[in-house]
Order: C-alpha cells, then structure tokens, then sequence
C-alpha cells in the first residue's frame, strides 16, 4: 500500500524549529569537525564554498523564482562531480584509491548533472515532479502557510549534506591515503556494478516510458529489474554509496592516529550512517514512498503490483 503524507493536527512554529534544527545539526557537527581537523581543512572549507555556490545559485535561486523544487535535481548532481574534482586537486593523483574515489564521484555527478541539464534545456517542469509534490503535503500538514520557506531550507539541506557528510569518504580518502586491499576493490567492484545496474534500471524504464507514450496508457514498467523491485533504480544507488564506504574505510582507521577520540567518532559514524541517510532519503524523504503516494492514483494496475513486487531490495516475486 502506498503510504500517505505525515499525519496529525499542523505543528506549531516552535515544533518546525526544532525538528529543522534536528535535521541540521548531524551534518554541522560533521561538517565543524572536517574543517577543524588539520587533515581535512582545506579540502573540507573549499568544498564548503564550492557547496554553497552551487546550491544557492543552481538550486535556491531558481527554486525561488519558478516555485518548481526540481531544479535541486540539477544542482546537487554537480554538487557531487565538484567533490570529485575537488578529491583529485587536494589527493595525490598517484594514489589508485584516491582516483577511483573521484571517478566515482564524478560519474555519478556527470550522469545525473547532464541527464538534469538536457531536462531543463528541452522540457523544464512547470509543475513539480510528484516526489516535491508530496513535499508539499507533509509541508502543509505540518503546518506551514508557504512553501517558499520549506522549500528553499530543504533544498540547502541537499547542499548541506555535500559539505558534510556525503563529502566524507572522498576527504577520508585525500587525508589518510592507503594502499590498494580488500576493502578497495571490494568496495570498487561494488560501486561499479551498482552504477551498471542502477544504469541499466534508468534505461528500462525509459524504453518502456516511450512505448507508453506511443500508445497513451497509464501502465506499470515490470521490465526487467522491475519486475524484481518497484525500485531498482534507487536500491543500486543506494549500494553505490557502500561501495565508497568500504573504499574509504581503510582511510579512516589509519587517521584514527592522526585525530582525537571525539573528531574521530563523529567521521566513523558519519561514514558508516551515510547507509542509513540514504536509505532513508530513497524510501522515505524523496524517493520510494513519495513516488508511490501518486502512482496509486493514477495507474489503475500499481496496487497489484505493490503486492507482487518489493518495494526497495530486488527479490522474489509474489
């Protein structure tokens, strides 16, 4: 069944500050403890104002003059590319472990900066895309009379989470660089396979998205990987991030010489949590749930196939 928006009477300003501020403070922590380490400084304050200028004008900016939040799925995209960029100035490019971070960082950014990019350039949303429609809904059951605020703070947030958290492995990596073992090329396979398959999900969809358009139905794609997982796009993009967790993981036990107890603590639990945030951004936040919410509605066969297929992890069908 799909799950409908947040339920409950609209909460009061001081309870959407608080829950504003509880969402903000992990990535501010991390992101405090990144430029207060001398290992990670300069990479980790540059990125700060690359982060701010790209969300700002790629995302807030035009977010504010068209209403439509989508533009965030341009600007954060190459959020991600200037990070890998940004690992190749301040690593040392000689360094296999430092290189495959930023390819992985690069081609993820590319791959969706440029798909955003052809969008915006040919067929711009004037109306938002249903996961930032239904951002809307939890907005006004929380009890916000305009959206412009929401809004614009979520789309920060996106940026916010580049300069901190999802900027982790790649400073780990430039700070503490190690020689190639198990968990790189492990964590190297995983990502490369992930990328493949999230490539090729993205590519079924799209194939069977034309042939709905030729014939003017509202169907529902069961092509290939989709007929295992509702969502196999987002389940392997999910795995490419623990790719990158296991190739910076020999990074960060290395600094933990280099760091005191408490900074070292909060990157563990910032490199390890990246599975949890983007579990939950994939499901629940703009992903997997928030689709689903619209899908119900208007393709008559979905609910049938929310009963036969997973949501999220590819298995067996029902």
């Amino acid at each position: 069944m799909s799950a409908a928006p947040v339920q409950g009477a609209p909460g009061s300003a001081v309870r959407r500050l608080a829950a504003a501020v509880a969402r903000d403070l992990p990535p501010l922590v991390v992101l405090a403890v990144l430029a207060a380490e001398p290992a990670t400084r300069d990479f980790a304050l540059a990125n700060l104002v690359v982060q701010a200028v790209v969300i700002v004008c790629g995302a807030c900016l035009p977010a504010w003059r068209t209403g439509v939040m989508a533009v965030v799925d341009g600007a954060w995209p190459w959020g991600l590319a200037l990070i890998g960029v940004q690992t190749l100035v301040f690593g040392d490019v000689g360094e296999p472990v430092t290189v495959v971070v930023a390819v992985s960082y690069l081609a993820v950014g590319l791959r969706g900066g440029l798909w955003a990019a052809v969008v915006a350039a040919t067929d711009f949303p004037r109306d938002d895309l249903p996961r930032y429609r239904y951002r809307r809904l939890v907005w006004r059951q929380e009890g916000y009379r305009s959206e412009t605020l929401p809004m614009l703070h979520e789309i920060f947030q996106q940026g916010l989470l580049n300069m901190s958290i999802l900027a982790t492995p790649a400073m780990l990596v430039v700070a503490a660089p190690v020689a190639v073992g198990v968990a790189t090329v492990a964590g190297a396979l995983l990502w490369a396979v992930s990328f493949a398959l999230e490539s090729l999900a993205d590519v079924q969809k799209a194939r069977f998205a034309r042939r709905q358009a030729a014939t003017a139905e509202a169907g529902t794609c069961e092509a290939g990987l989709w007929a295992r997982s509702r969502h196999p796009n987002y389940f392997f993009q999910w795995l490419q991030w623990h790719g990158l967790i296991l190739v910076a993981l020999p990074s960060l036990l290395r600094l933990g010489d280099d760091v005191g107890p408490l900074a070292w603590s909060v990157l563990a639990v910032a490199l390890l949590g990246i599975s949890a945030l983007m579990y939950w951004v994939l499901v629940h936040y703009t992903g997997a749930i928030p689709a689903e919410h619209f899908s119900v509605q208007r393709r008559p066969g979905y609910r049938d196939y929310q009963r036969r297929v997973n949501r999220f992890v590819p298995g067996r069908r029902r």
